[in-house]
């Protein structure tokens, strides 16, 4: 709001802390510690236009060492999502694989191998900035266990305790469960144009 008075200031980052209902906590703006003067000046006319509207909000400054940026925001932490590697149910697969949904279905060799490319980058990261895996999430599919095992083993993080939640497992596809994708776009082709060559039926009991 209020765009003719104010430009949002470029490189200005903003952290927004959501409660559990989804109601807004707190924003903050991120300062690093070699911000030149102009910098200054954007989160000087940030905070202002926040005060403005009556936003409550905070300035932290943070150093720009990974290190140390890591430890200052140690207390709010960090949340990594990695989404499970190619499964036999992959449109990678011949035939263009099928809807998994709900279904068991295990991690391909490309699979294991892409999460633990995955896990080896990530720990690399890690080690730069000084930061650890302090607990795991996984659904309580073998694709998504699989996954973890193979992330975890590679950045050598195996005694991380694992919570299993079969809330965060995928959506239930229905009757497309288990059908291939490439069949289901043939039958859905054939359904539209049977639908287009029929007569419209414009008879219906509704009068209005």
């Amino acid at each position: 709001q209020d765009v003719e008075h104010f430009t949002f200031p470029l490189g200005t980052p903003v952290r927004v802390l959501f409660n559990a209902d989804g109601t807004v906590s707190a924003v903050q703006i991120i300062q690093s510690s070699d911000y030149e003067p102009t910098d200054q000046k954007n989160v000087e006319a940030l905070s202002a236009l926040l005060t403005k509207y009556g936003i409550a909000h905070s300035i932290v400054r943070l150093p720009t060492d990974l290190q140390a940026a890591a430890a200052a925001r140690s207390a709010l932490g960090e949340l990594i999502l990695l989404r499970h590697g190619e499964t036999v149910a992959s449109d990678t697969q011949p035939g263009g694989g099928f809807f998994a949904g709900w279904l068991d279905v295990g991690l391909t060799q490309k699979g294991r191998e892409d999460v633990r490319l995955a896990g080896a980058g990530l720990l690399a990261l890690f080690d730069a900035m000084g930061a650890r895996v302090d607990r795991a999430f996984t659904s309580d599919l073998r694709r998504a266990q699989d996954t973890l095992t193979e992330a975890l083993q590679a950045m050598g993080a195996t005694d991380v305790p694992v919570i299993v939640a079969p809330e965060l497992k995928e959506r239930h596809y229905g009757a497309l469960q288990g059908k291939g994708r490439e069949a289901f776009m043939m039958e859905l082709a054939d359904a539209i144009a049977k639908l287009l060559a029929e007569e419209p039926n414009l008879a219906t009991a509704d009068t209005r």
